[in-house]
Order: structure tokens, then C-alpha cells, then sequence
């Protein structure tokens, strides 16, 4: 029987739980992260490509006297002035970059409003740096247009030149020899659509990974028997592991499949727990739908009736008849209120169908299924979810003992708990829980 629920769950579930999360929603967030990735490599073809031309150059050797007048346009206050940070200064400072743009009226491409904004844009477009280990100095300039980028770079030498010219900062001419001169690039240099798509593809990992924790933790999902105990339940009396393809073969269904060892705890703890009055009347319910009760019905049938007792497996799920579609059961005698005992598969255990709608109809149904099938030992029945058809909670006191199925990965704690309040008001003596892996 189920002990108790702690009413505060917030219980503190180890590092595996997590994992558990993340393996059950395995489809989920597979499917949005390959969304994300054609999602980013869908936006990465709207934006414009960049081109980059890259001019390199020989920084000067010597430099007269007046290079110490340009420490104060080296950043950090450098005093020791080299030829190649002189050579930077000059590449660099601001004449050198409005002559730029004034050349190539970059303040309409760059859509600047004065020539502030347009300095600041090229300098954003533009890369200028001494490459200490090769000793050269390398401008790289960014444009749409490749032509424009490998002129733009070009131009910076030529104006390079004119201002060392005026100031006579460095008396050797040129100032500044070029090792490869920019030409216009064929390849894009961004945006980077393999990055821009494997990155959107981590991303998308990495948010649904998110959400789907964040959205189970939420609802309190059950993803291991283990989580059932530490929320204060007697452990499942047994469990049925992961079937792949079962709809596909009714004849599945005839298999037992609760592991051995499953099956000899299940008889001990029935054997102290076995129900006295014959026949024994069974109900196999679950918190909602799609929670795999009508398999733990077949299964149970199954391990009863390999001690030698008498069953009956009894379709009282009018929501979602399984068992009649499972075992394609005849359509005769539909309108027999108890339905037609049939053994199809060979069967070690009979099935019939009963039908019920209301708490009224299914109060008369259950209490006539004992006298109606009285030469049995054990009445199995497979009932509509329990929070999906609250007649059904009328009805539990009238069983000998329930059975509550829960389906990892969907069932939810806080169903786990209506289920078992349900069960103490109404009385219910004898309550396992069954769980199933699928």
C-alpha cells in the first residue's frame, strides 16, 4: 500500500535525475536544434556579404628626430617612440582617416550624419596593426564591396605617405614598402555561414535543454521508481521496461515482459497481501491517458494466471478501448450489458467487454461483475484514468485492490498525489503502483 504523500515537494533530486530529463525529451530537443541551425543559416543568407582586403607592409627603419613628436598620438602615453609605432600613429590618426573618407565618400555609404561618425565607422571597418612576429605591419579593411575594400586599403599607404611627406617625420622615402599590395578579394570574409549555423545549432541546444528542464521541473514530471520512493512511496510492486514497437504487434501483447525477478517480488508481496474474497475484483487505473494501464492490466492477468488461478480480464475503458482493439474482440453481443467471454491468442486468462458512463451505470456494472463471473479467481479490470473520469471515484471502495500505473517521463508528481488523496477519502485498503518504463 502507499504510504503517505510529503505534501512539499520540493525534494532535491541527484545530478542523474537531470539526465533522465534531458534523455526522455532526446526528440524534442533534437528537432530545435536543428531548427535553430537552419533558422540561423536562414538569417545568415539575408544579411549582406563583407569582403576583406589585407595590405602588408614593411615598417621604416630609421626616422629623424622629430619622431618623438608623435608620442602623444600613440595610445597609453607611450614615450619610447619606434619607428613602427610611428608608422601606426600615422596610419592611424584622425587626417589620415577623414582624407579617407572625403576619397570615397564613406559618410553616404556608411549612412554617417557628419564626418564623426563616418571616422568612427571606417575605423570600425578597418584593422591596423604591427604583426610583432613577422615584423609587418598588415591593414585589413572591411567593405559589401570587394574593389572598394582593396582600394580603401591601398589608399591608406598613398595618404600615409603624403602626410609623412609634409610632416618629414621619417627621412627615408618611401616611408612605408609594400610587401603585398591589397587586391580585391574573391572569397567573403563574414558572415561565416557554417559558424553563424553550428552555433545556432549549440544554441538551440542549449535552449531547449533549458526549457525542457525548466518546463518538467515545472510540472514535476516522474522520470525513475526511485523519485516515487524519495516522494515518500512504497516502492512499485512491479515494472514493465521499455517495449519498442509494440502497436505495431498485438501479438506483443501476449508476452510477459516484467522481468523474472519483478515477478517473483510482485508474488511475495501478493502472497502477504492476497485478497480474500473470491472472486477478487482488481482495478488497474492511472492518473490520465497514454500512462500504458491497459498493458499492466494484460501483464498482471498474465502473472496471476501463471500461478494456476482463474482470471478474467475485463475492458471497462470506454474513453479508449485498448483491449478490444488490441485483441480485435468480436463485434457479437455488443448490447449484453457484461459482453461475451472470448479467449482470443490463447489466452491463459479470458477478456470481456463492460461498458459504463456514468457513476450510477458503473456502480451496478462493477458490483455485478462478481456475481457474473463468480467461478474466477480474480476480476482484472482495465478503467477509464481516474482524474479523466471522476465517476470512477465512486466506485474505488468497491475493489479489493487498485492498481495506479505510471508511465515515466509523463506521469506527473502532482497527479501521483491527487491519485492518492483520491484513494484515502475513498476508502481504498489496498493500492500498489505499477511502473512502466515505455
Amino acid at each position: 500500500m502507499m504510504d503517505e504523500i510529503k505534501k512539499d515537494t520540493g525534494v532535491e533530486f541527484p545530478f542523474i535525475h537531470y539526465v533522465k530529463i534531458l534523455i526522455a525529451n532526446f526528440r524534442i530537443i533534437a528537432v530545435a536544434s536543428v531548427a535553430a541551425a537552419f533558422l540561423f543559416f536562414g538569417a545568415s543568407l539575408l544579411v549582406k556579404p563583407v569582403y576583406k582586403a589585407k595590405a602588408v607592409l614593411l615598417p621604416p627603419a630609421s626616422a629623424a628626430s622629430e619622431l618623438g613628436k608623435l608620442s602623444s598620438l600613440l595610445p597609453g602615453g607611450v614615450q619610447k617612440t619606434t619607428p613602427s609605432l610611428a608608422a601606426l600613429a600615422i596610419l592611424k590618426s584622425r587626417t589620415l582617416m577623414e582624407r579617407v573618407v572625403s576619397e570615397f565618400r564613406l559618410d553616404s555609404i556608411y549612412d554617417a550624419k557628419n564626418m564623426e561618425e563616418a571616422v568612427e565607422a571606417l575605423d570600425k571597418n578597418s584593422n591596423i596593426y604591427y604583426a610583432r612576429n613577422d615584423g609587418v605591419i598588415n591593414i585589413e579593411v572591411y567593405d559589401e564591396d570587394p574593389r572598394r575594400a582593396a582600394d580603401i586599403a591601398n589608399i591608406f599607404v598613398q595618404e600615409a605617405e603624403k602626410i609623412n611627406e609634409k610632416l618629414q617625420i621619417f627621412l627615408e622615402k618611401p616611408m612605408l614598402k609594400v610587401v603585398d599590395k591589397a587586391i580585391p578579394p574573391e572569397k567573403k570574409a563574414r558572415p561565416k555561414r557554417g559558424l553563424i549555423t553550428i552555433a545556432g545549432f549549440f544554441l538551440g541546444i542549449l535552449l531547449s535543454c533549458s526549457v525542457v528542464i525548466y518546463r518538467d521541473l515545472k510540472n514535476g514530471r516522474i522520470y525513475d521508481f526511485m523519485q516515487i520512493v524519495r516522494l515518500g512511496y512504497n516502492p512499485p510492486v512491479f515494472t514493465i521496461p521499455r517495449i519498442k514497437k509494440l502497436d505495431k504487434n498485438p501479438e506483443s501483447y501476449t508476452k510477459l515482459w516484467v522481468p523474472e525477478k519483478d515477478v517473483a517480488y510482485f508474488l511475495s508481496h501478493w502472497e502477504r497481501e492476497k485478497v480474500e474474497r473470491t472472486p477478487g475484483l482488481i482495478l488497474v487505473t492511472s492518473g490520465r491517458e497514454k500512462e500504458g494501464k491497459t498493458l499492466a492490466s494484460i501483464q498482471l492477468a498474465l502473472i496471476l494466471s501463471s500461478t494456476g488461478e482463474k482470471c478474467i480480464l475485463v475492458d471497462m475503458n470506454h474513453l479508449n478501448p485498448c483491449i478490444d482493439r488490441i485483441f480485435a474482440l468480436s463485434e457479437a453481443d455488443k448490447e449484453n450489458v457484461d459482453g461475451v467471454i472470448q479467449k482470443p491468442m490463447d489466452l491463459p486468462f479470458d477478456i470481456t467487454r463492460c461498458r459504463i458512463e456514468g457513476i450510477r451505470e458503473a456502480a451496478e456494472r462493477i458490483s455485478g461483475l462478481r456475481e457474473k463471473f463468480s467461478e474466477y479467481s480474480y476480476i482484472i479490470v482495465d478503467a477509464p484514468p481516474l482524474l479523466r473520469f471522476p465517476p470512477l471515484i465512486k466506485v474505488l471502495s468497491t475493489a479489493d485492490s487498485v492498481f495506479l500505473v505510471v508511465r515515466l517521463a509523463h506521469a506527473l508528481v502532482e497527479d501521483l498525489a491527487t491519485c492518492d488523496s483520491i484513494f484515502r477519502d475513498s476508502g481504498v485498503e489496498r493500492s500498489s503502483i505499477v511502473v512502466n518504463c515505455g
